[in-house]
C-alpha cells in the first residue's frame, strides 16, 4: 500500500476476482487500523481465474451470495463492501473472450471464447443483488458476451428496478453501438481503460477481423450513449509494478528529495496522519514546519483537513 501511496494512489476498487479470503484480508487490515488506501470491494459470485479455483457447488454458490448480502458495508471511511461481481468471459490471448465471429486462439485454432459463469448462476446473482439492493459488477469483454449479459439484465429489469441501482459494466473491451445504448437504458455505469487499446491492440489485430477494431474501447460512443464512465488507472498500476524494483525508484526513496506524491491534488496531504506515520520527515505540524525543521511552503491547496484522518483524501478545492 505504501508503494501505491508513493505514486499518489489513494483509493482502489477491487470490483472483480475477489473471493472471501481476499476480502477478509482487507477487513483484517482495517481492523488493525493499517489501511493507507481507501478500499471498496465486491465479492466474485463464481470461482475462477486463480490456481485453486473450482466451480462451486449449488449449495456453496447460494451460501456465498447470501453471505455477501449480509456483509454490505457502506459507511466505513476506509473499507466498504459494495456487492458482488460476475465475469462473463476472459481475454484474447488464451482465446476466452466471447466474440460474435470466430478468431484465432493461442495455438492457431478458431475459437468463439469461453463462458465463465453459467446463465443460471448469472441470473441468480442478478436476482440476489437486485432483491437486496446490492451493487453488481458485470465483467464483459467481447461482443457475444455483451449480448448474453444484456439479455439477462433486461430480463431482470422486467421484475426488478435495475436502473435505480446503477450497476457497473467492467472493462467492456469491445462494445457495439446498440449495446452501449441498451446498457444506458438499464442505468449502467462503465469502468474501462485505454490501456486495453495500447497494450492489447497488436494482439487483437493479429487474431481478429479488422472490422472489430472499430468497437475497441469506443469512448466517444460510450459517452454519447449517456453512460457514466470511469477510467481505470491500469497504465499507472503497470508503471508502479515496473518501477518498484528500478534504480530510479529506489534512488528517489533513498535521497533527500521530497517524494512527488506529497502535497499534490488528489494525493497525500503533508498535514495528514498517514504522512506523519509513513513519511515523518515530510510531515507538517500546525505551525507549517516539518518534523525535520523544514520551512518549505506548501503548494496551493495544501491546507490541513478538517479531520486529520483525511490525509489520504482529496484536498479542499481540488
Amino acid at each position: 500500500m505504501r508503494q501505491y501511496n508513493a505514486q499518489g494512489v489513494t483509493t482502489i476498487y477491487e470490483n472483480h476476482g475477489m473471493e472471501a479470503a481476499h476480502i477478509e484480508g482487507y477487513r483484517a487490515l482495517r481492523a488493525a487500523d493499517a489501511l493507507t488506501l481507501r478500499v471498496a470491494v465486491a465479492q466474485e459470485a463464481e470461482s475462477y481465474g486463480l490456481p485453486w479455483s473450482r466451480p462451486k457447488t449449488a449449495r456453496a454458490f447460494i451460501r456465498d451470495c447470501e453471505r455477501a448480502a449480509e456483509s454490505i458495508e457502506l459507511q466505513d471511511e476506509f473499507f466498504r463492501f459494495l456487492g458482488m461481481s460476475l465475469m462473463r468471459d476472459g481475454s484474447c490471448w488464451p482465446g476466452t473472450i466471447r466474440m460474435h465471429d470466430p478468431y484465432l486462439g493461442p495455438y492457431g485454432q478458431l475459437t468463439e471464447g469461453v463462458e465463465y459463469i453459467s446463465k443460471e448462476r448469472a441470473a441468480l446473482t442478478m436476482h440476489m443483488c437486485g432483491s437486496c439492493g446490492m451493487r453488481l459488477n458485470t465483467v464483459v469483454m467481447g461482443t457475444r458476451a455483451h449480448e448474453e449479459n444484456l439479455e439477462q439484465l433486461e430480463a431482470a429489469a422486467r421484475v426488478l428496478d435495475v436502473p435505480s441501482l446503477h450497476w457497473i459494466l467492467v472493462h467492456a473491451w469491445f462494445l457495439e453501438p446498440e449495446q452501449a445504448r441498451r446498457y444506458a437504458r438499464l442505468g449502467m455505469d462503465v469502468t474501462t481503460s485505454m490501456a486495453f487499446t495500447w497494450a492489447k491492440g497488436k494482439l487483437f489485430r493479429s487474431r481478429m477481423k479488422p472490422s472489430v477494431l472499430a468497437d475497441l474501447v469506443p469512448l466517444r460512443r460510450i459517452l454519447d450513449s449517456g453512460l457514466v464512465v470511469a477510467g481505470k488507472a491500469w497504465s499507472n498500476i503497470a508503471r508502479i509494478k515496473r518501477d518498484l524494483w528500478s534504480d530510479s525508484f529506489v534512488g528517489l526513496m533513498a535521497t533527500d528529495r521530497k517524494p512527488p506524491q506529497l502535497d499534490r491534488c488528489h494525493a497525500l496531504d503533508t498535514h495528514g496522519t498517514t504522512v506523519a506515520r509513513f513519511y515523518p520527515k515530510w510531515h507538517r505540524g500546525a505551525d507549517g514546519l516539518s518534523d525535520a525543521g523544514s520551512s518549505e511552503t506548501p503548494e496551493a491547496g495544501g491546507a490541513g483537513m478538517t479531520d486529520p484522518r483525511q490525509g489520504l483524501g482529496h484536498k479542499p478545492g481540488c
